[in-house]
């Protein structure tokens, strides 16, 4: 048995410990609240974004719109190329001490490099861009330079743009000169600014075909208990059934006035329109499911953290008193020994 003093050094440390932990479960908890009303807020928006899409659309395929812009999102063919380029835009947190939440994701990025080099895809065709530092210093411990085609991502913002001030008040230079935005940034504090402007980044380079596809990678938030890897096609944009309902469909469950639609300027220009604020919209909400999914992975893992402190705190407290029992008994052993010699 070690010594007394160093039993109740461990359970001193245990105790500073416990208090760490029972404190950080308790900011994460606040936070997954806060991230889940945001997520749910933002839900029906973008909701109501796809049942517009469909309207307007009237069940026709999207790629039948003569809008180039509307056609390179909808309608781009990735297995026309004899190589295509793949990017995938992978997110993960900034910090650690969130349970299995970064290996999952970087778990994920994993195989999905190995499905595409399977698939006889070269890696130099394969852009990895990690939202978030721990997916970034995963990618650099395998030997992969993360978003070497992008290098530091220019967003081309100004002083002048509508930006998160709180956020880069102390980043923002002299007007005129481009701010180059660190995609960390995206994960601490989601912001639709910087969102809208990395997804019109990225729609632009699909644009200007540097890359065929764009997937995304995050750990999708189902419960406190479950964050899901996740793994999306974001381009070229695809209409799913699921969450489009069909013109039939909503005749079904719009009224007669309702159904009667009257659509200004043309069909094709409300397309063009809606789509890109549906593909800036997917990336704000994924960073806000991320967020959420991170927070719960934490609350999770902080509390786990604490019962397994409390078990080893009663387990070296009973450590301790037995010791300090058996060095009882044995002074008073000596006592009594010393007595009866006397």
């Amino acid at each position: 048995m070690p010594p007394l003093k160093e039993i109740k050094t461990r359970i001193g440390s245990v105790k500073g410990t416990l208090k760490i932990t029972s404190a950080m479960k308790l900011v994460a908890a606040a936070k997954l609240h806060k991230a889940q009303q945001a997520v749910a807020t933002m839900l029906p928006y973008q909701q109501a974004l796809y049942r517009m899409l469909g309207t307007v659309s009237g069940g026709a395929a999207l790629s039948s719109a003569p809008s180039g812009r509307l056609v390179n999102l909808s309608n781009h063919d990735p297995e026309s190329s004899p190589a295509p380029r793949i990017a995938l835009l992978a997110v993960s947190s900034n910090s650690s001490l969130c349970g299995g939440f970064n290996a999952n994701a970087v778990r994920k990025v994993l195989e999905t490099l190995t499905e595409y080099h399977d698939a006889g895809i070269p890696d130099e065709n394969i852009t990895v861009i990690p939202i978030g530092r721990k997916m970034a210093d995963a990618l650099r411990r395998i030997g992969r330079a993360p978003g070497d085609t992008l290098g530091p991502l220019d967003l081309g913002m100004t002083e002048d743009v509508d930006l998160d001030k709180t956020l880069l008040s102390s980043r923002l230079e002299p007007e005129g000169r481009k701010e180059r935005i660190s995609l960390h940034q995206l994960i601490d504090h989601p912001s639709f600014s910087l969102s809208a402007a990395f997804a019109d980044r990225i729609i632009a380079l699909f644009q200007d075909s540097r890359f065929d596809r764009v997937e995304l990678i995050y750990n999708h938030f189902v419960s406190t208990a479950s964050q899901v890897p996740t793994r999306e096609v974001w381009l070229p944009f695809t209409v799913r059934g699921e969450e489009i309902p069909s013109p039939a469909a909503q005749v079904r469950n719009d009224s007669e006035e309702d159904r009667l639609w009257i659509l200004e300027p043309s069909r094709e220009e409300l397309l063009e329109a809606l789509l890109p604020k549906l593909m800036r919209l997917k990336i704000y909400t994924m960073l806000l499911d991320s967020a959420a999914a991170e927070h719960a992975a934490r609350t999770v893992a902080m509390q786990t953290a604490t019962d397994n402190g409390e078990d080893i705190l009663d387990d070296l407290t009973l450590e301790y008193n037995k010791g300090r029992q058996q060095k009882i008994t044995s002074e008073l052993l000596d006592i009594i020994g010393g007595s009866m010699q006397g």
